[in-house]
């Protein structure tokens, strides 16, 4: 009984959502991942750190007396463009907020106000400081990652795509579908009306080799 009722009330919660699995998720784009499973954890504290330093940037009241927004995309700084974009709206953040900010803070005293500018000037730094860190481990992901970033729209659809390492879809001819058996003979289905010819030249190209064997054993 206690634990149908933990049970309950946990249901009850709005945050509270079964958990898809990761092989039914047809939302999640292709990651072949070519390294070990030790640098795809690597990979996933360096996305997740990017992802938690945005998040203190984000507006909130505890931010005051600086408030901008960073869309999802932006967080992953790609070049110098998009690092002097961000900088440049930290300062028209600071430029059109903070003295307002600062002269209305609740404590009016001489020593009030000094503080209350020294604690913005220290904000607009640290912030600063992290678009900086955030470029840094962005360098430092791999071009699966990098290319993987484009194509999420949000956090969750990124670290899942890159746990579950789903390979890319098999690509088939315009002509129909590819068979490739182990020994690396591809065969293409031929268009209408060149089949006998194109089987002619497939078994060729398979029956090069054994004549080359052939000669060698002679």
């Amino acid at each position: 009984m206690p634990h149908r009722h933990k049970m309950a009330l946990l249901k009850k919660r709005p945050s509270w959502n079964n958990k898809l699995r990761l092989r039914d998720d047809h939302t999640l784009h292709p990651f072949v991942w070519s390294h070990g499973t030790g640098e795809l954890i690597d990979e996933l504290k360096h996305v997740r750190e990017i992802l938690a330093l945005a998040d203190k940037i984000q507006p909130s009241e505890a931010a005051r007396p600086i408030e901008i927004e960073i869309a999802f995309e932006e967080c992953f700084i790609d070049s110098h463009d998009t690092l002097m974009m961000l900088m440049d709206r930290l300062t028209d953040a600071w430029n059109s907020s903070a003295l307002f900010d600062v002269l209305n803070y609740p404590d009016n005293s001489v020593d009030g106000v000094s503080v209350a500018y020294k604690t913005a000037n220290l904000l607009f730094q640290t912030t600063s400081d992290k678009f900086l860190r955030m470029r840094h481990l962005y360098e430092q992901l791999k071009p699966e990652t990098r290319s993987l970033i484009y194509k999420c729209s949000g956090p969750a659809q990124l670290e899942r795509s890159m746990i579950a390492q789903r390979k890319e879809p098999v690509q088939t001819s315009s002509t129909g579908s590819v068979f490739q058996p182990a020994c690396g003979f591809t065969f293409r289905a031929p268009a209408p009306g060149n089949q006998t010819d194109a089987l002619e030249e497939d078994f060729k190209t398979l029956l090069v080799p054994e004549r080359a064997d052939a000669r060698s054993s002679d």
